[in-house]
């Protein structure tokens, strides 16, 4: 008699959730390739991370492997499954359990970096939009307020704005804050982290923000005149 999933040891439950999620996408896709109507199989999966019980239990797991499938491009989401998703992480960073959680955090980042490519495209005036922005204002004032004390979150955040970067090189889509919040003052906020693994992704990734700048044929002077004074004045502090 199989052993449920419930009853495994984390790191084996991981693997079955892995086997099984790519299981269902790979005949999804053969599926298609054979002109046949896919069976959605993968709509399931979005079920099962969208109605999960109170614990969470079973998001933490599908999660990481859902937003896999989604950065490779293997899984067509509908607008409304994406914007119940962001939902889903909204209810849980706000809930008391989890507000302080690193999993959860690397877990919206995760996914923020798995469909960045998808939101970063949208109109300014769909909902998929303003919560998105929703959810990096979140972490924007969570870093200014000193309340993410996880290096790993902070280092993963930092190449989430690298990669954004890459799609909206002169970063007009992050939302406004009251106070400064910018993906440059962000960096800065980050280039006087205690943590020397922080410090080296900033210097990396800032250079890497003005490239991309560059390369999207637009004059980059303003965005370098910015990433340098914001910088310097951190260095000289």
């Amino acid at each position: 008699m199989a052993t449920p999933p419930s009853q495994l040891n984390p790191r084996a439950s991981k693997a079955c959730a892995h086997i099984s999620i790519n299981y269902f996408t790979i005949l999804e896709a053969r599926r298609r390739e054979d002109g046949t109507q896919a069976i959605r199989q993968n709509h399931n999966l979005f079920d099962d991370l969208l109605h999960d019980d109170d614990e969470g239990s079973r998001f933490f797991l599908l999660a990481p492997h859902a937003f896999d499938i989604f950065h490779r491009g293997e899984y067509d989401f509908t607008p409304d499954e994406y914007s119940s998703l962001l939902d889903r992480f909204q209810d849980l960073l706000h809930g008391y359990k989890y507000s302080k959680s690193v999993e959860l955090q690397l877990l919206a980042l995760h996914m923020l970096c798995a469909t960045v490519h998808h939101w970063s495209r949208l109109d300014d005036a769909d909902n998929i939009v303003s919560t998105v922005q929703d959810l990096l204002v979140w972490f924007t004032e969570m870093i200014l307020k000193s309340k993410i004390q996880s290096w790993v979150v902070k280092d993963r955040l930092v190449q989430f704005v690298d990669l954004y970067s890459q799609e909206d090189p002169l970063l007009s889509w992050w939302p406004e804050m009251e106070e400064e919040g910018s993906p440059i003052e962000l960096l800065a906020h980050l280039a006087a982290d205690p943590d020397v693994r922080v410090r080296f992704r900033v210097a990396t990734s800032s250079a890497r923000v003005v490239d991309a700048a560059c390369n999207s044929g637009t004059d980059p002077e303003s965005l370098y005149d910015l990433v340098r004074r914001k910088l310097c004045n951190v260095l000289s502090e």
